[in-house]
């Protein structure tokens, strides 16, 4: 299946491997990734290849990922490199966000008012306020909510 021209048969080979994964397939999923960046090839490299691996070759993923694909690859690299989700802040800062919520982690409200600032109008806004909350920043969610009737008469 995974070496189908096809999209469908590659298709059931990942959801194969997903349900039955073994590292013996490392090697073909990485050919696989090369030639054809299919999302659910990439669905397994994130889940099931090691953080070496992802950290050697995040650049080269993040291009073709979505946006919970991103957090899912952060939330893996921070198990072993917990210094990488630096790299994240700069990428896509909501995204930074929650995954220091899904690794216990907070930010300063120095940084968390910059990223509100910067995200205002972003449609994950909501994300990034549940995130916020789960940090226990209060005062910035009674800031934002405190400014929202401006925003909205503007």
């Amino acid at each position: 299946f995974l070496t189908s021209k096809s999209y469908r048969n590659r298709d059931r080979g990942y959801k194969k491997l997903n349900k039955n994964w073994n590292s013996k397939y490392q090697e073909q999923i990485e050919q696989v990734w090369i030639k054809f960046h299919d999302n659910k090839c990439l669905d397994l490299i994130i889940n099931y290849f090691p953080a070496e691996f992802l950290y050697n070759n995040h650049m080269d993923l993040i291009p073709y990922a979505e946006s919970y694909q991103i957090s899912r690859l952060f939330i893996n690299l921070s198990k072993e490199r917990p210094h990488a989700i630096g790299i994240l802040k700069k990428i896509d800062p909501i995204s930074y966000a929650y995954v220091l919520v899904k690794i216990n982690k907070t930010i300063s409200n120095k940084d968390a008012r910059e990223i509100l600032k910067e995200k205002m109008k972003d449609e994950k806004i909501g994300l990034l306020l549940w995130c916020f909350g789960k940090m226990g920043k209060w005062d910035i969610l009674v800031d934002y909510i405190e400014k929202l009737p401006q925003r909205v008469h503007k």
